[in-house]
This record gives C-alpha cells, structure tokens and sequence, in this order.
C-alpha cells in the first residue's frame, strides 16, 4: 500500500539542531525535497550516494502524431481511420513488433472561417489590408478544413548488437517514415481548386503578417528513442550501492569533525533513468518507510529506460542520508 510522504509524524524524528559546524545540504536535494519541506531537517551528519547503472538498448522506439484532413468532421475521421490501417499494415512490412502497435484516441480540430481565433485574425488582416489600400481575399469564402489527429508507438527489435549500426538506425527510420508518409501529409480535403487556392492565398497572407496558420494539421515529427529495461535486482543492487556511498562518505566527515557515526536516521532515495523522466521516492525514518511514486501508465516504476543515444540508456539511484553520531 502506497502512503503520503506528508503524513508522517515530525515529533517523532525532529529535534533542534545542536552541532553547528555541519551544513545540511538541503539546496541539494532533488524529488526528496518534498519530504524534507515538510518541517525542519532531523539533526545529524547528512551524506549523499549514487550509483548508475548502464542498461543494455533492447528496442527502436518510435512516437508521432499522424493525421488527415476532410471538408467536414465525418470525412477527416475516415481518413485517419483509413490511413491508421495503412501505417498499421506497413509496419509489419518494416518489421516492427506489431504488439506495440498504440494508437491514441482520435482528436479533431477545423481550421477556416469556422474557427472563432483564426477568424478574428483574418478580419483584422483584411482590415489592415485594406486600410493600406491592398487586395484582401473574402474571408466567409476561405473553406473550413476538419483535421483528425492521433499519436502512434511502436517499437522494433534491435537486429544486431553493434553500436555502430545500431546509431544508423534512427536516421534510417526517419527516412522510411517520411517516404511513407506516416504523419499523412498527403491526406488532404477534397476540396475543389478555387477553394484550395483561397486557402492558399489566406495562408499566405497570415504567415507574412503574423506567421500564424488557418491549418490545424502542424504537429511535431518523429521522436526516435532507444529504449533500455531495468529489472528488480538490477535496482536494488543500485540502490546498496548508493547507500554503502553514503555511508562511505558520512564516516569520512564523521571522521573530519572528531565524532563518532551513529545508526541511520532518515533516507531520502530517488530513482531516474534515461530520458523518460520516470522517478520514484521515498523517505525512511524513524524505522518506517513511507513511498511515493511517479509512475508510468502500466504501473511500473521506470521500467522503460529511453534516451537518444545508446550510452544514454542510464539507470541513477541517488540517496541523502541522515546519520546521527556520538
């Protein structure tokens, strides 16, 4: 069962500070800090450990957002659909692991004299245009253009251990993606050519004066990540390390102010792998645990390990620990 870091009892733990020759690194801190904000630090000799941990790249994983245009709502989400089953289909043919094939729930979004923003600046437009005598397209005869959007995942297995090929393989993939049209660029309105040359001509005309766009259809490109797994044993093995660094480093300044170390008050751990911001924490104290979690969707506690580049693929375990001392 998960508890609240906030709910823990301060009289139990909290005593006034009496050795004013040791800093507590409280600036330090990083997701513990949330635990330590809730009242004053304990007293003691305050030491930090971390370990990192080099995870092995197991897959090639891909996210982007795809999309399709229509003349109405109806239109566009039968497009997505359509071009969904085709992306679906020609990742199979790149073999992909059709498994991890994720779509999101479609979203829709219009762009055109429709739309109550873009067609606020579009007046304001033609007003300023006209007022400095030039042509200024009609604005009720530009077209609504309905857009449909959904994010894609999917991973590949990596066909070979060679760093070196393995770094080709992002570059690769962003070739095949944009040779297959997998954002769906090309899946337009059917709209007839004078429309489609208003919209042209609107579209001009916003991004020279506001760079502002009538399309809804701009989204991000492909972000290409390895990605890494980090098991049980590998995070607590990390984890001791840590710890043992802590201690290591707390016995030497136990050493430097002429004491003698104590048992282990309070530990603030933290966990971070890769890119994928997934963390975890949690605070002993007082011989209780008390946890609290970032978690991803499935639940796990950064399982998945991502970043840009093989030796990117990084696991950190980093703990503040308290010692009282004699």
């Amino acid at each position: 069962m998960k508890r609240d870091a906030t709910r823990m009892n301060p009289n139990r733990f909290l005593r006034t500070t009496r050795l004013a020759g040791i800093v507590l690194a409280i600036g330090l801190l990083t997701p513990a800090t949330t635990v330590a904000q809730s009242s004053s630090m304990p007293e003691g000799i305050v030491a930090r450990g971390t370990a990192v941990v080099a995870v092995e790249p197991s897959a090639l994983r891909l996210t982007m957002s795809i999309q399709a245009q229509g003349k109405d709502a109806k239109s566009a989400v039968r497009s997505l659909a359509a071009h969904k089953e085709r992306v679906r289909k020609e990742l199979g043919e790149m073999n992909a692991d059709t498994d991890s094939i994720q779509f999101t729930s479609t979203q829709l979004s219009s762009g055109g004299n429709e739309n109550s923003e873009q067609r606020q600046y579009m007046q304001m437009m033609q007003m300023m245009q006209r007022q400095m005598g030039q042509a200024a397209p009609d604005m009720d005869s530009v077209p609504t253009v309905y857009t449909a959007t959904t994010s894609l995942k999917v991973d590949w297995p990596l066909p070979t251990k060679d760093a070196d090929a393995l770094s080709l393989l992002p570059q690769g993939l962003r070739d095949q993606i944009s040779q297959r049209d997998f954002k769906g660029e090309k899946n337009k309105p059917e709209i007839d050519e004078e429309s489609l040359e208003k919209m042209k001509e609107m579209q001009a005309m916003m991004d020279e004066n506001y760079g502002y766009s009538i399309d809804s259809s701009n989204s991000g490109g492909p972000n290409i990540l390895f990605v890494g797994k980090i098991n049980d044993e590998q995070r607590r093995e990390a984890m001791k390390s840590a710890i043992e660094k802590a201690k290591k480093s707390a016995a030497v300044t136990a050493d430097a102010l002429g004491v003698k170390l104590g048992k282990l008050k309070t530990l603030w751990p933290t966990e971070n792998g890769g890119s994928s911001g997934a963390s975890s924490y949690s605070a002993y104290m007082a011989s209780e645990m008390y946890w609290s979690y970032d978690e991803e969707e499935d639940g796990e506690v950064g399982e998945d390990i991502t970043a840009n580049a093989i030796d990117g693929l990084r696991f950190q375990v980093s703990v503040f620990a308290v010692y009282d001392f004699e």
